[in-house]
């Protein structure tokens, strides 16, 4: 899912290594399928129109880890997933629950690049204001 990383880029978030993930459980599919579905009930409308605002850092953090415990769960497996009782249910809720998330996503990205776009401009002037204000006071 290119957009959720650069989502997380944009965040100045970068995905944890391998290392740093611990070894998940059977039940990880599941706990993620929660989690996606809360994200999911908080940030679309009804209608499924505009995102109902914006995701918080650690929001989005806390998605990522899941979505990273679940990719190593299915590595872990190397093609055995259906072979797990209940397990063939959860993993095709949790692909639904992928393209949701995607389609979010991909709503969001405007929304955000335009917020980036405007924090740049503003931290840009910002450093103008401090430059300007130094060149002020080194003249008097």
């Amino acid at each position: 899912m290119p957009v959720f990383f650069d989502f997380c880029d944009m965040l100045g978030e970068t995905p944890s290594t391998p290392e740093k993930t611990m070894r998940p459980s059977r039940d990880v599919i599941h706990t993620a399928n929660r989690e996606i579905q809360a994200f999911l009930e908080h940030f679309l409308t009804p209608d499924g129109g505009t995102p109902a605002g914006l995701p918080s850092p650690a929001q989005v953090a806390t998605l990522a880890e899941q979505l990273r415990q679940v990719g190593a769960f299915i590595n872990d497996r190397e093609g055995s997933l259906g072979r797990l009782s209940g397990s063939g249910e959860e993993f095709s809720e949790y692909v639904t629950n992928l393209v949701r998330l995607q389609d979010l996503l991909l709503r969001l990205q405007p929304t955000l690049l335009a917020q980036r776009a405007r924090l740049l401009s503003d931290r840009q002037h910002l450093i103008a204001a401090r430059a300007w204000a130094t060149t002020l006071r080194n003249t008097r």
